[in-house]
């Protein structure tokens, strides 16, 4: 059985909470989720898999679709987002015209939460719901005899216009009987990250599930409880990415440091084996000591990345964001002290946000001092449970993800909370923000000090660009 995996190309993308210059300068990440499902494909079906990553490499649809007619893979599947479903349609659609016999199935957060609609949409066979490994390897051993997969959860489908529905795959308990990522399928200069100069860089999970609840995202809904590799799963995962040549990794678990314990054991398995790779790990104010930010560091972790989302204590409540300040402030500073750089998240148009609750933003962005700030306008995703509350409350004319969903455009304007303003201010207060936050002078000259090579000045002038070129409109 061969299996084509396709990270489809961003060009009809639907932009909703950052401008496309600063989206633009973010770099290409490895699509870890497609490297997940070809790794369980290989080892528990047998399966032939290749990758296409179009994203990464800049690939017109057509060129992917005349990359697979070389090959002739039997079973195509696209990852799909919310955002990217016209890209992945446009995608379908010339797969389809040059391999009209290999069924197209899609996975990822869409299918799982508007099944009926995206199975409607022209150019697709299939959707696999929930974790796609386990779903994905059934697929390839059965092809598409319904019979078997009827049998099997996460398959949704129609055959002889009868719908196919075998539930939602459920969370993998042991996620230590996983094989290793597929990290081999990808071609390492492709990627890179505006966390840090080295290159190239490759991305992992070491653990699945959120045990928060935040009112702003989707995740919640998957109903995904945490679940996480052992030690020396991940210290393989680490062995395995640093011998395919790439410099770093980024952890993009949903929060990395929740299981103390478990983390100071991945440090110290990192320590020990000595793997000479420098790595980045999401984390929340509160799961986070002195203790730990040591361990980290003597285990080659260099960045720490973390959501604060406001300076307002109203607005945190209002986005059930629990976030202690004071305890934020002690952080950072310890965070330096160790040595690692950090990144901290915010967001600005938030529900009843007002020009006081986005002051105080501004003064705890300075006084955190993160070395980089990711400022975003809130957007009400779909399945969250403010934008529930919209619909509830009657501030929004429809369903309008819903309505997306069945007939996804590039042109779709992603839904601010009403009341806060338009796209274009809201991207001209958040240029604004980055400005006023990077261009300081003591901010300029800490940068100018970390120059560690030419490639680095030349990366940080393209930032620069970006932060201080004129707006443009959203329609843009």
């Amino acid at each position: 059985m061969r299996l084509l995996l396709v990270n489809p190309p961003e060009r009809l993308v639907v932009r909703a909470n950052l401008p496309g210059e600063i989206e633009a300068v973010r770099g290409a990440n490895p699509p870890i989720n497609l490297l997940q499902v070809a790794a369980a494909a290989r080892e528990f079906a047998g399966a032939d898999v290749r990758l296409i990553d179009a994203h990464a490499e800049g690939l017109a649809p057509e060129r992917v679709a005349a990359l697979a007619r070389e090959w002739a893979p039997d079973l195509i599947g696209l990852t799909a987002v919310s955002f990217t479903m016209p890209a992945v349609l446009a995608q379908a659609a010339v797969l389809k015209a040059a391999l009209p016999d290999a069924p197209i199935w899609l996975g990822g957060l869409q299918p799982f939460l508007y099944p009926a609609e995206t199975l409607a949409l022209p150019h697709v066979d299939g959707l696999i719901r929930g974790e796609g490994e386990v779903p994905v390897a059934a697929l390839c051993r059965h092809g598409h005899d319904p019979a078997r997969l009827a049998a099997e959860p996460g398959f949704y489908f129609q055959r002889d216009g009868k719908l196919i529905d075998s539930g939602v795959a459920p969370p993998i308990a042991e996620l230590d009987d996983l094989p290793q990522p597929a990290h081999d399928l990808l071609v390492p200069e492709l990627y890179g990250s505006v966390l840090t100069d080295l290159h190239p860089v490759a991305t992992t999970v070491t653990s699945r599930g959120c045990p928060y609840r935040c009112a702003y995202c989707s995740r919640s809904v998957t109903g995904k409880r945490f679940r996480a590799h052992g030690a020396e799963f991940v210290v393989e995962t680490f062995r395995r990415i640093r011998a395919l040549g790439f410099a770093a990794v980024l952890l993009y678990d949903e929060v990395f440091t929740i299981d103390n314990a478990r983390v100071h054991a991945i440090c110290d398995g990192l320590r020990v084996a000595g793997v000479d790779l420098p790595w980045m790990a999401r984390a929340t104010v509160g799961t986070v000591d002195d203790a730990m930010l040591r361990a980290l560091a003597a285990a080659g972790c260099r960045w720490l990345t973390l959501g604060i989302e406001s300076g307002s204590p109203t607005v945190l409540r209002r986005l059930k964001k629990s976030v202690d300040l004071d305890e934020a402030y002690e952080l950072f500073a310890a965070a330096r002290r160790h040595g690692l750089r950090t990144l901290a998240y915010f967001m600005i148009g938030n529900p009843d946000e007002s020009p006081a609750d986005l002051d105080a933003t501004w003064r705890v962005m300075r006084r955190l001092d993160p070395d980089l700030v990711h400022l975003s306008v809130y957007t009400m995703y779909p399945a969250t449970t403010l934008y529930q509350e919209a619909l509830d409350r009657g501030l929004l004319p429809s369903d309008v993800w819903r309505e997306f969903a069945r007939a996804p455009r590039p042109d779709f304007v992603a839904p601010l909370w009403p009341g806060a303003g338009g796209h274009d201010e809201l991207f001209a207060t958040v240029r604004r923000l980055y400005r006023r936050f990077f261009l300081r002078p003591r901010r300029v000259l800490r940068e100018w000090r970390a120059f560690a090579s030419w490639r680095a000045l030349r990366r940080r002038l393209g930032y620069a660009r970006a932060l201080l070129a004129p707006g443009r409109r959203a329609a843009d």
